[in-house]
Parts: structure tokens; C-alpha cells; sequence
């Protein structure tokens, strides 16, 4: 898989979220496994697809009792299969990935997107431990759902009262991108000049000067913050190129304050497409260094190990900020000027798939912040900016996938590139794809005039908020 290093990379820190479950070693093979497995994927099915991890306690820690020998064969992608057909009313298929994480590998089931209709079990599994025969592990006619309780602990349970608001939506929104994919991908793809002439006589309503300007002084300010959490670190910032983004809640939601309770509701409903979000959530690391922090009214995490030789998962840095205000910032050093393992050199090229790939999950993610927050869907749009800095002398290229045909047209004469685009917040995940071609078009065009066809970008936006990347 395309970002495989990412799914290592999540294992050595995994925390539960709607979209993540941890499970210690289980047997398949047993009534309590089988159930393990079935309620897991179904909830994640009804969660709009998510990942299944085996082989780690609630806590994010390996486990060690019952591992098993073969686990590739224990728990090989047709076995898993076979348990979810057996208990799933509406049949969907998983994908069974193993992770080698310090000499062990860890099966990684991924449960795709796309729900239409809440999935509810076929069929009972009954409790071969209860001598009374009345104790179920899997119920029939049950919808089971990934819910957050009071304490923003995470579970997959029947689902409540409190769930159906939420899974329904999913659904209908799943629904409506089937429905209005044609209808989106014409209309949405305008930008405000597109619109302001077509439409002369509402061409002031339409073109937001303000907007462009509003995402510029909040990338400069959460730039600023990642300058100052550097030197306070007393790290310094290495001859690479950046993509930044910022998302901006225009809207009205619940006042906020910078507790826990904020921090982990956002990031525990916060989609993982990657297996390394943009906001990667790295609480309960052993690198305090590492641990989310509060700084000047607003949660902070800075991430770094540049050292090929130290650094397990390869070289990254990432810093995030999230503030109650509605405005959350990150910054990562660009991949290509990382993977010198791979051959290539810092400040030479630029991967298309990953620009496309990257900021789809920040578009995805800032939809479930404003969603978290309380936020009228009906009411708010989000505001997010991008900025790429250090691209002058790169050339746009394919080294991702080698494979994908890919011309490259010529190097960048233009060093940074920046751009904004306003996202209502009731456009489902499946539908911001239009948003995503408007600006990476922009950005591709610097390096030659590169053109990459819509329907490429649409696949690659797809297979990312499907989390087949």
C-alpha cells in the first residue's frame, strides 16, 4: 500500500477513535474472536468505514498473552471475511493488511466507507460460557456503532438513542453524493470568478476578498507558531520545503475552552484516512516531547526526528495547533525532502498524489471538527487555506506510485504557492473532491502548466477518504 509507513508509523502510538479500535490477541476460531471481529467491523461499517487492530491493549500498548505463531494465518484475510459475511445483513468486504512493528507483525483490518443503509447483524452468536444459553455475543436485528460515552472514551456498542443522529446522516450523505455527484462536480468545481461572470449582477455577493486574506494571516500566525515552539525546543528548522494548512469554523458553536475534554473529543471523532493525520494525536507516547501541550490558548504538538539513522519510521516532521476559537493549524516538511532512503533528492520534486492525497484528508478532517464542535451544517461553512513553500527548481512527478504513467512537464519557477477555498460544512466527505481539483490545479500548472485530469484527482480524493491509500 501507497502510505504503509504511515500505518507503522500509527502503531507505535494507536489510541482508540471512531474510526481506530484496538483489540488484544483473539482467536478467530472461538465464539468470543468470531464475535470480536463481527461486532468491530460491523460498528466500523456504520462508523463510514474505519480500521480494526489487532494485537494492542485499550491502552495502545502491544500485548503479549496469546500471540499466535502464524498470524498470517490465523487471521488471513479470507478468514476475517468469512466472520464478517456470516454476521453482516448487508454484506461488505474487508482488507486484512499485517504491519511489522519491532520484529512482530500486527494484523491491520480496514472496513471501507460508503454506508448507505445502517448495517445490522443476520444472525445470533450465543455465549458458549453461560450455562443458562440466554447470553449473546452477537445479537440478530442488532446495528452496532462506534460511540463516544461522557468520559470520551470510544466502543463499539449496540447503538443508542444518542447514535442514530449521526449514523443516519452518514448514510444520507453517502446517498447524496450517488445522487448529486453529477450536480457537485459541475457546480462546485467554480471558483468565485468563475461565478462572478456568469452572473455579473451578483458578482459583489460572490467574490470574498476577505476569505484570501483571512487564510493568510492564520497560516502566517500558526507559522509563527511552530517558529516559536522550535526555539523553545531549541530545534533547528532543517532546508526543506512545507505544506501548511489552516481551517477557519465560520460559524457559531458552544463556547470552548482548552481542556482535555476538547482536545479528545475533536481528535477522537477526527477521521485517520493515512494511518498519520495531519492532527496525529500522540498523548500517550513515552516521548513527552512528543505530547500534545497547552500554549497561548490552544493545544500544540510538534513532532520531529529528522535523524536517518534514529528515527524508525523514517524522518518526519509535523506541528499542529488547535485553539477554541475554531481555528486549527498544521505544518509538515514536505515528504519528497524526506526519502532520501528512496533515492531522491531534498528540493528536487514534488509528488502529485500526495498534494491531492494530504489535503483531501485536511478538508475531511476540518468537515468533522466543525461537526464535533456543535456547529449548524446548515449554517457554516469552513474556511481553509494552503501553502506550499520552497518549490522553485522541483519538478512534479510520481514517485509514490512508480508505476502510474506520469509526464513531467517541467521545473517550478514560482517558490511558494497559496490558496483558499470555502467548504460549507454540510458537504459530505465523498463530496469535496470538486474543492480539491480547484486549487491543486492551480498548483500543478506551476510546473509547466501541468494538467491533471479531473477524474484522476477524483479517484485519488476517493481511494484517500476510503482509506485505500
Amino acid at each position: 500500500m501507497a502510505d504503509h509507513d504511515d500505518l507503522r508509523r500509527l502503531l507505535t502510538n494507536p489510541r482508540e477513535t471512531l474510526d481506530l479500535e484496538l483489540k488484544e490477541w483473539i482467536d478467530p476460531q472461538k465464539p468470543e474472536g468470531k464475535a470480536k471481529i463481527a461486532k468491530g467491523c460491523l460498528a466500523l461499517r456504520n462508523n463510514d468505514g474505519g480500521r480494526l487492530v489487532i494485537g494492542f491493549t485499550d491502552a495502545g500498548q502491544p500485548a503479549t498473552d496469546n500471540v499466535p505463531s502464524n498470524v498470517r494465518e490465523v487471521f488471513h484475510n479470507d478468514v476475517v471475511q468469512s466472520i464478517v459475511s456470516s454476521y453482516a445483513a448487508d454484506p461488505f468486504t474487508v482488507d486484512v493488511v499485517f504491519v511489522e512493528l519491532n520484529g512482530r507483525e500486527y494484523p491491520v483490518i480496514s472496513v471501507p466507507s460508503g454506508v448507505r443503509t445502517p448495517v445490522a447483524a443476520k444472525a445470533d452468536l450465543k455465549d458458549p460460557n453461560d450455562p443458562t444459553g440466554r447470553k449473546f455475543l452477537v445479537r440478530d436485528h442488532v446495528i452496532y456503532v462506534r460511540s463516544v460515552n461522557s468520559n470520551n472514551m470510544v466502543s463499539s456498542t449496540d447503538a443508542r438513542k444518542g447514535d442514530w443522529a449521526r449514523l443516519t446522516t452518514l448514510c444520507f450523505n453517502n446517498r447524496e453524493a450517488d445522487i448529486g455527484g453529477f450536480v457537485r462536480r459541475h457546480l462546485a468545481a467554480l471558483d468565485f470568478k468563475s461565478l462572478a461572470a456568469l452572473v455579473p449582477a451578483f458578482a459583489g455577493m460572490l467574490h470574498r476578498p476577505s476569505a484570501g486574506e483571512r487564510a493568510v494571516e492564520e497560516l502566517n500566525r500558526g507559522r509563527g507558531c511552530f517558529d516559536a515552539a522550535a526555539r523553545r525546543r531549541q530545534m533547528r528548522i532543517p532546508n526543506v520545503g512545507f505544506r501548511e494548512s489552516v481551517i477557519i469554523v465560520d460559524g457559531e458553536f458552544p463556547p470552548q475552552t482548552t481542556t482535555v475534554s476538547f482536545r479528545d473529543k475533536l481528535l477522537r471523532s477526527a477521521p485517520s484516512h493515512t494511518g498519520w493525520p495531519p492532527w496525529v494525536d500522540l498523548w500517550g507516547t513515552t516521548d513527552e516531547e512528543w505530547r500534545p501541550r497547552v500554549f497561548e490558548n490552544g493545544w500544540e504538538s510538534l513532532v520531529q526526528n529528522m535523524n536517518p539513522a534514529t528515527a524508525f519510521l523514517g524522518p518526519h516532521l509535523d506541528f499542529w495547533r488547535m485553539e477554541p476559537r475554531g481555528v486549527f493549524y498544521h505544518i509538515r516538511a514536505l515528504e519528497d525532502d524526506l526519502a532520501t532512503s528512496r533515492g531522491l533528492q531534498p528540493l528536487t520534486v514534488l509528488d502529485f498524489l500526495l498534494q491531492i492525497s494530504r489535503t483531501a484528508e485536511v478538508i475531511s478532517t476540518g468537515l468533522s471538527f466543525g461537526q464535533t464542535l456543535g456547529c449548524d451544517t446548515t449554517k457554516t461553512s469552513l474556511l481553509f487555506g494552503f501553502r506550499w513553500t520552497r518549490l522553485r527548481g522541483r519538478a512534479l512527478v510520481s514517485w509514490v506510485e512508480p508505476s502510474r504513467w506520469f509526464r513531467t512537464t517541467g521545473a517550478a519557477e514560482q517558490d511558494e504557492f497559496v490558496t483558499s477555498v470555502v467548504v460549507p460544512l454540510e458537504t459530505p466527505p465523498t463530496g469535496i473532491a470538486p474543492h480539491v481539483g480547484n486549487f491543486v490545479q492551480e498548483l500543478f500548472a506551476l510546473f509547466g502548466g501541468r494538467e491533471v485530469e479531473q477524474r484522476v484527482v477524483e479517484q485519488i480524493v476517493s481511494d484517500t477518504v476510503q482509506r485505500r491509500m
